[in-house]
């Protein structure tokens, strides 16, 4: 068993490496560890060329060339004859303008290491043996990001300009295409002024489609792309409030900061839509077993009866599955907290979920009881009880059957409410 080495494990997590050029890298590490230097360099070579074909094909006609000559080139590049050739001239090309933005000293490197391609391919006399590979591969990690075709950074953002911008672009338009030239076009190094320049185009209706579209595909890309873009939202909170509103399931990006995924339920205002994020933390095991409590009486504290009204059959299994329905149960009905008028009129939709799925038991019917007993009672949890017996007969019945069995009375706020 062979031990990883570090272009190995950097090259299978760089964002938008095809399969195909994964391929000749592990035939590449294949020849490398069988000491044929020559065919690992010629491996490792044609990787990074199909790497720079593969990024001109899906690019856009850079600054200066013609739309028809530009495809023109990425013609010659689909022809199997031309295709490495096609990419040496267009890497030294400097008219009518450069293709990939390079400095002197990264173009020197490249044709420098063109070179050493020719001396593998072509049997010449110079060797080549493991530091020239290893070499390469440094080559390779350092500079791949710097070989952005069609002007970079700032290409890339007026493309977004132009995409998020009503007046060109329809509503119902992908920003895939656009969104995957990023680890191709802007180095990492770049990518916080991106996020900001996408935070400040998006700040007015952030939730316009083609702007939650835009969001939801950076989400998409991977290593210091996404780690970028998590701390970014981590500092803001009117945007994480709004993205995670709109697709709870976003919280398993922030899962490694415990700190972070506890304010979300302690600090983060309740409306409509944020017992969606709090299901989210549920569903994907983020609040730790021992806040779980704290969390429910948080969360109940600050609930309001417009909540938790339609549940969907997936929500409510997180709730039961979780161990939500169970702590809130001990909360509501062992510590008595339907005593309190605010706390049972604004919990009643929890608590009617909970009763649906649960039915009644002695827990329950004794606390009910003691509750509708009293001469102020939660009329709005008893509103909610008796539609609830009106629309499941059976759960009346049941109601009655327990309290038989717990010797109970039956208060007449629920049983005689004529």
């Amino acid at each position: 068993m062979f031990v990883k080495l570090h272009f190995e494990e950097w090259i299978k997590n760089e964002p938008g490496v095809s399969e195909n050029t994964k391929e000749l890298i592990d035939e590449a590490i294949i020849c490398y560890r069988a000491q044929a230097y020559r065919a690992a360099y010629l491996f490792s070579f044609l990787s990074f060329q199909n790497l720079l074909k593969e990024r001109m094909l899906v690019a856009s006609c850079p600054p200066g060339y013609d739309e028809e000559y530009w495809k023109g080139i990425q013609s010659e590049l689909r022809n199997d004859d031309k295709w490495e050739a096609k990419i040496i001239e267009c890497v030294e090309r400097e008219r009518p303008a450069q293709i990939f933005n390079l400095s002197v000293d990264t173009k020197r490197q490249y044709l420098y290491w063109k070179d050493r391609r020719n001396d593998c391919a072509h049997a010449k006399s110079n060797k080549i043996g493991v530091s020239h590979v290893e070499s390469f591969w440094l080559f390779f990690e350092s500079n791949l990001s710097k070989f952005g075709v069609g002007g970079g950074k700032e290409a890339l953002l007026e493309k977004l300009k132009v995409f998020l911008n009503p007046a060109f672009t329809p509503v119902d338009s992908d920003p895939t295409s656009i969104i995957k030239e990023i680890p191709l076009t802007v180095d990492s190094a770049d990518y916080l002024e991106v996020i900001e320049n996408v935070y400040e185009l998006t700040t007015v209706d952030i939730f316009g489609p083609m702007k939650t579209r835009v969001w939801d595909e950076m989400f998409k890309l991977r290593g210091e792309f996404l780690d970028q873009l998590v701390e970014f939202i981590k500092t803001n909170q009117s945007l994480y409030t709004q993205l995670l509103k709109e697709d709870p399931s976003k919280v398993r990006f922030f899962a490694n900061d415990p700190a972070f995924i506890r304010s979300l339920w302690y600090e983060m205002k309740m409306d409509f839509r944020t017992y969606k994020v709090i299901i989210g933390l549920l569903r994907h095991n983020l609040i730790p077993r021992e806040e779980l409590n704290e969390m429910i009486s948080t969360v109940s504290s600050n609930n309001n009866d417009t909540f938790f009204f339609q549940v969907e059959e997936p929500d409510l299994l997180v709730l039961e599955e979780s161990g939500f329905f169970s702590e809130f149960k001990t909360l509501a009905f062992v510590d008595m907290k339907i005593n309190d008028f605010n706390w049972a009129r604004e919990n009643r939709n929890i608590i009617w979920h909970l009763i649906i799925r649960n039915g009644f038991d002695e827990t329950i019917v004794e606390a009910l009881n003691n509750t509708m007993s009293n001469s102020f009672i939660p009329w709005r949890l008893r509103d909610s009880i008796l539609e609830l017996f009106e629309e499941f007969p059976k759960l009346k019945e049941e109601y009655i059957d327990v309290n038989s069995r717990i010797n109970g009375c039956l208060p007449d706020k629920l049983f005689n409410s004529n």
